[in-house]
């Protein structure tokens, strides 16, 4: 565990001096799931072990300067992502006697869900923003944290060619360079990347892939990019945004409550299925134009593009392109 006492834990906020009294740690479970179940994911299970090693023999022996750069941020991540769970799973909002209580008129009483929903969300919203700021960290030294360079979770991390929520929200200002956006949109934008692929050929888009994971992108390649990404963008966006209100659990499919009482600041009611269509055709409309871009770019200069299959067929686009468009 990166905390070895309430003062570790205590530089990221004071609401931990009542969850770790002495021995008593009442936030220990949900600190080992935000490392293991977040943390790690990040930064690999090998270079997590390095850092928590490290931070163990420390200040014994002084942490590598590396290391030391990129500890406070992880202990942040993991604090508010721990109280995000804790917050989620006990209820805390003010804790005392009473329990999880928010102030009234001279007594307490138990915390809205509202309350408790908002707060959990604004330290989740936190940690994964301090996340997308330790992996650019990382990335703009990998040669130093060559073993991070070097793992599953790095390929994972460069697994999309618009790889974070700052990239995505150049294209996608609706993002609002939220990572959780990020994610819920990553599924679609790997979508995108397949229609991409059928517009470029295989070959093609396997070399801008690999050279997008080793940072090698050709200046030719790099012009394509500019094509390529706001096209993935809006292509993703205009599959994902229908489904950016419903949610698969244990029980069942579910939507945004739109039935909250008004007046609450957790007040949220879905998007009408009209206007969600019409962002999704205007996204849609926006990637036809940028294909179109893209087709007549690479016309024009063909020879660059040894590797370029033009398509014969519009197979898998799922209508997202219209065949007018699309032929290369």
């Amino acid at each position: 565990m990166l905390f070895k006492n309430i003062a570790d834990l205590q530089k990221y906020g004071q609401v931990y001096a009542t969850l770790w009294n002495g021995t008593n740690n009442l936030i220990a479970n949900e600190i080992d799931d935000a490392e293991h179940e977040y943390l790690t994911k990040v930064i690999s299970p090998e270079f997590y072990n390095i850092l928590v090693a490290a931070y163990i023999a420390s200040p014994a022996t002084p942490l590598p300067n590396y290391l030391a750069d990129i500890l406070p941020l992880c202990q942040r991540i993991t604090a508010e992502i721990a109280t995000s769970l804790y917050i989620k799973k006990k209820g805390l909002l003010n804790i005392g006697a009473h329990g999880a209580t928010q102030p009234g008129n001279n007594e307490t009483r138990a915390s809205s869900q509202w309350a408790i929903n908002a707060t959990a969300n604004e330290y989740l919203k936190s940690g994964n923003k301090v996340i997308d700021r330790l992996l650019a960290f990382m990335e703009a030294d990998k040669i130093t944290y060559a073993v991070w360079a070097a793992s599953t979770a790095y390929t994972e991390f460069k697994e999309l060619l618009i790889f974070n929520a700052s990239e995505l929200s150049n294209y996608i200002p609706a993002a609002n360079n939220s990572r959780l956006v990020y994610k819920s949109l990553a599924p679609y934008l790997s979508i995108a990347e397949d229609t991409i692929s059928d517009c470029l050929g295989t070959p093609l888009f396997a070399e801008i892939k690999s050279q997008h994971l080793t940072n090698t992108t050709s200046v030719n390649n790099q012009k394509l990019l500019t094509f390529i990404k706001p096209c993935i963008a809006n292509i993703g966006y205009a599959l994902g945004i229908k489904y950016m209100t419903v949610f698969l659990d244990m029980d069942g499919i579910t939507t945004i409550d739109t039935t909250r009482m008004s007046g609450t600041i957790d007040a949220k009611v879905s998007a009408a299925a009209e206007q969600l269509q019409m962002l999704s055709n205007t996204s849609n409309n926006e990637a036809n134009r940028l294909i179109a871009k893209l087709r007549e770019y690479l016309i024009e200069n063909a020879i660059s593009y040894p590797l370029f299959v033009a398509p014969t067929a519009n197979a898998g686009l799922n209508n997202l392109i219209t065949d007018k468009v699309f032929r290369i």
